[in-house]
């Protein structure tokens, strides 16, 4: 039954996708939007206040079936009583942001069926789930889905992953990877949502278009008003697009990012903080006195580099790129006469 006290309260879920600047738009966005109660989360963790919403997402994506029904209260009581909604309530706020690219990601990611069942990574059954959370609670549920183009994306995913794909031998190269993904029988539950004409059809099963906000990732870096104004229009906050414009321009570029189709891999390797802070005075000590250059000083101050060993730099070859855009041509083709701006993913 739906609760009457709660059918005016909104409930806006970002899914992702991954390696669409979220961590950005986690720490340094949502965080400022007047009206609304984000819970979280912060780049790769959950705070102490935020536990609520990892408790939910592993609800959501690994609850058993014949359990998942007997949750929901449960569910709607980690989000309800956590600390940080808690406190915002107190000062009127009652609408709902939750972020984390875990929910979509577990969908795109063929090679977690390893560890979670073939069920786990189905966007089916997500978007089912959030459909019977949303009528249970009584919240008005809104989804907000960033795209990027795909050849970038999964060049990106398979970068950030690699610390896991590496010791996996039928892909521990981006060639066995892609080879993997586009040729075979994981394409069918998990690659396939790369396809994004069909995946907004499926959100669209179940939710309502006006409650489905597209953003291009792509966008975020080049023409942020539309993109900020998009999100503040959505999220039907006040707050003033201009004053996230500044932060923006000043850090949206991906550090990690060497050009178009070269990504330095996630290793893997942290280093204890005090090696950290030493690693970064030997290297502004190398650069002042001239043993390295300017535009390589970011490489060896990244957070998981292994000291002075250049990161492992890994390559998305022409060809490669060629297939990935082949590959999803039909689907954005499709894509971009509903979204007219993703109309350069098809003529690239």
């Amino acid at each position: 039954m739906v609760k009457a006290e709660l059918m005016k309260k909104k409930m806006i879920i970002h899914l992702g996708f991954p390696k669409t600047g979220t961590s950005y738009l986690q720490k340094n966005i949502f965080t400022r939007l007047d009206g609304v109660n984000y819970l979280g989360r912060w780049d790769n963790s959950y705070s102490n206040g935020a536990l609520g919403l990892k408790n939910f997402v592993s609800f959501l994506l690994f609850m058993p079936e014949d359990a998942f029904l007997n949750r929901l209260p449960q569910m709607e009581e980690v989000l309800l009583n956590n600390q940080l909604h808690l406190e915002k309530n107190g000062n009127g706020i009652t609408n709902i942001l939750l972020s984390d690219e875990a929910l979509i990601f577990r969908t795109i990611d063929p090679f977690g069926i390893r560890w979670h069942g073939k069920f786990s990574g189905c966007i089916d059954r997500l978007l089912r789930r959030l459909k019977i959370f949303a009528d249970y609670s009584g919240f008005d549920l809104k989804l907000i889905l960033t795209l990027r183009h795909q050849a970038d994306l999964i060049h990106s995913l398979y970068c950030e992953r690699y610390y896991v794909y590496r010791k996996m031998s039928d892909i521990d190269t981006f060639s066995k990877y892609l080879s993997t993904v586009l040729n075979s029988k994981f394409y069918d539950y998990g690659i396939s949502n790369f396809q994004y004409d069909l995946l907004i059809n499926k959100i669209r099963g179940f939710f309502q278009k006006e409650n489905l906000l597209i953003l291009k990732y792509e966008h975020m870096k080049n023409d942020p008003l539309q993109f900020y104004k998009k999100l503040v229009e959505f999220t039907g906050c006040h707050t003033d697009v201009r004053e996230l414009l500044p932060k923006v321009e000043k850090n949206i570029e991906n550090r990690r990012k060497i050009d178009h189709n070269k990504k330095i891999a996630n290793l893997g390797f942290h280093i204890p903080k005090i090696f950290e802070n030493l690693n970064s005075s030997i290297v502004a000590f190398l650069y002042k006195v001239g043993l390295i250059k300017s535009n390589t000083v970011w490489e060896y101050r990244l957070k998981n580099g292994l000291w002075f060993h250049k990161p492992k730099i890994i390559t998305m070859t022409k060809e490669q790129r060629r297939m990935i855009n082949d590959t999803f041509e039909k689907s954005n083709r499709i894509l971009s006469q509903d979204y007219k701006e993703f109309l350069d993913y098809v003529n690239e």
